[in-house]
This record gives C-alpha cells, structure tokens and sequence, in this order.
C-alpha cells in the first residue's frame, strides 16, 4: 500500500463550500450591525437636538426661533444621515409641538428614516419620500412617510 499525504479534491471543495456559507453569514450580521449602528448614531445627535429644543422651549414657550423659522439644529447631519425638522414653521399653528427627522444620504443603503417629536417618541418609518435637499425643512409630514412603528 501506498500512503499519500494531503487532502482529496472532496475534502477541499467541502471545506471551500463550509467557509463560503460562514463568510456569507458573518456578511450578513455585519451589515446589520452597521445599519443599526448608523442608525444609533443619528439618534444619539437626534437626541442631543432634543435636548437643545427643549431648553429653547423653556426660556421662550416655543420651539421656534421665530414665526418663520425652527430653532437652529445642534446637528444637522451624521455620516450617513441628515437631521432637519419636519414641517414649515410657517403652517405649524402649535408653539408646543415639533417632529424632526433623520433621512439617510443614500438612500439605497438605508431607506428608514427616524422621527422624534416634542414628547421624544422615536419611531422608525421603513420608507420616505423625504430627501436630503437644500431645504430648511422637510416638507409634506402627512404623506410622507411610509410603516412607522416605535423604535426603541
């Protein structure tokens, strides 16, 4: 008998095959975690405006900087989002309501967009028809968003 050393052609292409399925898993768990932590990051500057609104709220009894205009943004974007209030100031006749909004850059990435109002109630909309333009605001509330659901 002659013994050979090395592995057989099925030994490789089962090995090849096992780590293309856990590549492809571990993708996969990647890419979510990247968009959750995208999404956290949004959230996090989302709340820190938040909080800055509340103290203009507190020393003025609104939340506009004046009748025509919101409250100028701590931030207005992340690295993959930008933060901008929802609505025309100018059509808002409640002093005591906002809703501001993170729509992605790129929105074939990410289409979710997150949504925080006056009472810092986060929900996740699954898509919009907001874009990131040079607007001030983000216009058309009532339509605009699409399957929201409170986000954590």
């Amino acid at each position: 008998m002659h013994k050979t050393n090395g592995f057989s052609l099925i030994e490789l292409m089962i090995t090849v095959i096992v780590l293309t399925i856990l590549s492809s898993i571990t993708y996969a768990i990647y890419q979510n975690y990247s968009r959750e932590r995208r999404l956290q990051a949004a959230l996090s500057a989302m709340m820190e405006n938040a909080q800055a609104l509340e103290q203009h709220y507190s020393q003025r009894g609104n939340f506009k900087k004046n009748s025509t205009t919101w409250v100028d943004l701590l931030h207005t974007q992340t690295s993959h989002f930008c933060i901008k209030m929802q609505g025309n100031p100018r059509g808002t006749n409640n002093n005591h309501q906002y809703a501001m909004k993170a729509v992605a850059l790129d929105k074939n990435i990410e289409p979710r967009v997150l949504v925080i109002n006056q009472d810092q109630t986060v929900q996740i909309c699954e898509s919009s028809s907001s874009i990131c333009d040079d607007a001030r605001f983000f216009s058309n509330a009532a339509r605009a968003d699409k399957n929201c659901t409170h986000y954590r």
